[in-house]
This record gives structure tokens, C-alpha cells and sequence, in this order.
């Protein structure tokens, strides 16, 4: 199909589902739209970079690289208002394409959910962009299989990594979103900047709660828990991973009497030759260390008993 009538079908019909587009969250459109395009009509077949182009074309858009300025990692363009081309970066990752081509369908459906729903309120610009990213994430991780693999794992993010050849930050931040109203959850990136004693900085973080029951969230000393840009402190459980080059674990962290606020976690560095290029954290309540014990028994890390440092 060389049109986007097959996409504004799909977009009246969840629109028809649901009411409005409000009420329907990324998850359960990112289900609509797999039932849709891919376990129906291409039963079994893998969500890969091949699926998602057929895929697009089904959709009416032409997928192809192209050269992009700076960071840019794809655009689309409507011609005639009724086809569309997707360009995605031709050096990124494969995994980068992927999403790319799932982003820019979420995109171009939002003019389409405005047009059926008339109470619609379509998002802005940002809100779009952030709202495409996370589509894309939950086509291809989706929530169901992906919980039950990061809790296989024991949250381990390299192992996650390497299972869905996607990057740690993709893995992380779905960790986030899968987990949220579940659990109490904190996790970050730390990438090395080169130099001669490198400097480690948070590139990516992703924080969940659980909303059901309040009290088993952890609400520490500001700054405890680092955002994007925090460099780790020289004394932090990440610094302790780069120097041993090993995992470090601390059992627990202790804050106050209360012992629901005490924590539990885990550097875990990524060696390349001679070069540590990464270090991933992870936090969770103390209460919650059972959940570590796949992740533990696998990487076999340095335990420190108790901790009261930086992480």
C-alpha cells in the first residue's frame, strides 16, 4: 500500500476502542498496534528491522538512510497528504533504526487521533517526541515478556542488553516504565569521559515507584540519588566498580531507624580491553534484595556489608 489510508484505519479504530487517545496508555497502544500490523498478519515473525520496514510500507511510508546533520536521528515528511518517507541515519545502530522508524510512526499518527477524536487535545512538540520514544520502546519490548525477563535476570542490564540487542540506556529506561507502580526502582548510566584518570557521568537514569503502597518508596537526602550530569563522587560505590574493575555490591545502606528507607546496590562496570568505557547502578529497597539474587549468583561481585557513601 503506497498511502496512509491503512494508518488512519488503525488510528480510528483504537480511537473507536478507547473513547479518546487520553485514555489509552503507550503500552496498550504499542499491543493494539503489534495485534495489528505484526502477530496477526505476520504471525511469528521477529520485530526486526525487516518486520518494521514491511511494516511501514503497510502504513504507506517509504523507509531509507540518509546523511543527518548532527545528532539528528531521524525525520519524516508527508507528501500530498497522503504518503509519507521516514529517513533514519544511516551510521546509527541497527537498534537506532529500529526505533526510529517505530518513532516516526507514532508521530505521524498523532494528527490522525486529533482528527477522530474531536476532545482530543493533541500533544506539543516535546511531549510528542518523549511519547514516540516510549512507543517505540514498548513495540519492541514489550511490557509482559520484558518484566518477566528483568526479573529472570535480576535487573541486569548488560545481560538485558545483550538478550534484546538493544543499548543500556533503551534497557534502563524500560526498566523504569515497566516497573512503575510496582516497585521502588533506581538505575543509571554512567559513561567514562576520556582522560587520563576518567570521569564517570550520568548519561541516563530511570527511577520507578510503587503507588500502591507509598510507604515503600525511598525518599532520601536530595542529590542521593544522581540525574543526568552527576559525575560520581571519589568515594561512590561506582568509583569502588572502575577501580576493582568487578562488580561491587553493597547489602545495605542505611538512613535512618526506619528500616523500609534502607537500600540495596550494585555497580556493575563494562570493560573494554583495558578501558572501563561504562559503569550501570542499580538501587532498590533493601527489602527488595531477593530480587538481585539471579543477577549475584551470575557476576559473583565484591559485597561490601553496609555502606554510607555516595553511590
Amino acid at each position: 500500500m503506497d498511502n496512509l489510508t491503512h494508518l488512519r484505519t488503525f488510528c480510528s479504530l483504537v480511537v473507536r476502542k478507547y473513547t479518546s487517545p487520553e485514555w489509552l496508555s503507550t503500552d496498550k497502544l504499542a499491543e493494539e498496534f503489534l495485534s495489528h500490523y505484526i502477530d496477526i498478519p505476520l504471525k511469528n515473525f521477529p520485530v526486526d528491522m525487516a518486520t518494521l520496514s514491511a511494516v511501514a510500507r503497510a502504513c504507506g511510508a517509504t523507509v531509507s538512510p540518509h546523511r543527518m546533520p548532527g545528532k539528528l536521528r531521524g525525520y519524516h515528511e508527508v507528501i500530498d497528504g497522503n504518503r509519507v518517507n521516514i529517513y533514519y541515519r544511516e551510521d546509527d545502530s541497527l537498534s537506532g533504526k529500529e526505533n526510529t522508524i517505530l518513532h516516526e510512526l507514532r508521530e505521524i499518527m498523532e494528527p490522525f487521533f486529533a482528527g477522530f477524536c474531536s476532545s482530543y487535545n493533541p500533544l506539543s512538540i516535546r511531549a510528542l517526541h518523549r511519547e514516540a520514544d516510549r512507543f517505540a520502546a514498548a513495540v519492541l519490548l514489550p511490557q509482559g515478556p520484558f518484566r518477566d525477563k528483568v526479573y529472570e535476570t535480576g535487573l541486569d542490564i548488560p545481560a538485558l542488553g545483550q538478550f534484546y540487542a538493544k543499548s543500556h540506556a533503551q534497557i534502563l529506561l524500560r526498566i523504569g516504565e515497566v516497573l512503575h507502580g510496582e516497585r521502588f526502582f533506581y538505575g543509571a548510566v554512567y559513561d567514562a569521559e576520556p582522560g587520563f584518570v576518567p570521569i564517570f557521568r550520568v548519561s541516563y537514569w530511570a527511577g520507578s515507584a510503587n503507588q500502591d503502597i507509598p510507604e515503600a518508596n525511598f525518599y532520601g537526602p536530595r542529590g542521593f540519588l544522581p540525574r543526568k550530569g552527576k559525575s560520581a563522587e571519589l568515594d561512590s560505590l561506582v568509583e569502588m566498580a572502575a577501580d576493582c574493575r568487578r562488580p561491587c555490591h553493597v547489602k545495605r545502606i542505611f538512613f535512618s531507624e526506619d528500616e523500609d528507607n534502607d537500600l540495596t546496590a550494585i555497580a556493575q562496570p563494562v570493560v573494554n580491553g583495558e578501558d572501563i568505557s561504562r559503569v550501570n547502578l542499580l538501587v532498590l529497597l533493601h527489602l527488595d534484595r531477593k530480587l538481585l539474587k539471579p543477577l549475584l549468583e551470575r557476576v559473583r561481585p565484591i559485597t561490601v556489608a553496609s555502606f554510607d557513601g555516595h553511590l
